[in-house]
């Protein structure tokens, strides 16, 4: 049996867009896996008893977009996400933290 090489064409979707996240949460079942993503905004206000000082009122936590994949992508993803954090570790760039049980 002959081997084809498939070519790939990458488009971007018309709805596309770039977002900034600070955090995500989501998870992982039998039929699939979900992350939302977020972006934490202080809401300062002045405060009462210094003029011209802010102190921090509020936190506005903004969902940006929820992302739904396969359990088998959910995992390849965390793979993909792994490999960059060790390569970055490796050059010095990422200092390891101690690893947190959940």
């Amino acid at each position: 049996m002959s081997q084809e090489k498939i070519s790939m064409k990458v488009t971007r979707s018309s709805d596309f867009k770039l977002i900034y996240t600070t955090g995500a949460f989501g998870g992982l079942n039998p039929m699939e896996g979900h992350m939302i993503f977020y972006v934490d905004r202080l809401i300062p206000k002045i405060a009462e008893d210094a003029p011209g000082q802010l102190i921090t009122e509020s936190i506005e936590r903004e969902l940006q977009i929820e992302v739904h994949m396969s359990p088998q992508q959910f995992i390849s993803m965390y793979n993909w996400m792994a490999h960059h954090i060790q390569r970055m570790e490796k050059e010095g760039v990422l200092v390891k933290k101690a690893e947190s049980k959940v």
